[in-house]
């Protein structure tokens, strides 16, 4: 299902597929969780999604600040592929990585959930091979950062 929104007066449309992703996009484009950082979101020239999941985060950064250089990282394939979608759909300039951020840097296992926004680095029973980066490693690499959104589960 595509689901519009409408942000400072600016048009937009986010591709869901479960529940969980609707959820995720009413506490971002109804709830507006994240107005309370719309100052620094607007005065930010590096932002890191991690966990992106679909990517509304990214694209509300996006759509209030086009110039930020924005990045996004998702490990669990349907969610990536979403996100990609997204941000295309909403123009939103993002550099994306499917892979998870923790502690140091190697292949972990990444628990998969029965909805689409919980997956995990610790847990049991069906999982897949992820790349893990180093949260360290990355911030060493991009230099300054202005705003870091972080929901990772078990990192």
């Amino acid at each position: 299902m595509i689901k519009e929104f409408n942000l400072n007066g600016k048009k937009g449309k986010i591709s869901l597929e479960t529940d969980a992703d609707l959820s995720v996009f009413e506490e971002i484009f109804v709830d507006r969780d994240y107005k309370v950082l719309n100052k620094i979101i607007g005065e930010a020239s590096v932002i890191l999604d991690l966990g992106a999941h679909i990517g509304c985060f990214s694209i509300y950064a996006g759509v209030l600040n086009s110039g930020a250089k924005i990045f996004s990282f998702e490990p669990e394939e349907r969610n990536f592929a979403l996100l990609k979608e997204n941000l295309k759909l909403n123009n939103v300039n993002a550099v994306v990585k499917n892979v998870a951020i923790g502690g140091v840097d190697g292949n972990r296992e990444l628990y998969l959930s029965s909805d689409s926004h919980n997956h995990s680095l610790i847990g049991s029973g069906e999982g897949k091979k992820v790349f893990v980066r180093s949260f360290d490693g990355l911030i060493e690499k991009l230099g300054l950062v202005d705003l870091v959104k972080m929901d990772i589960e078990g990192a």
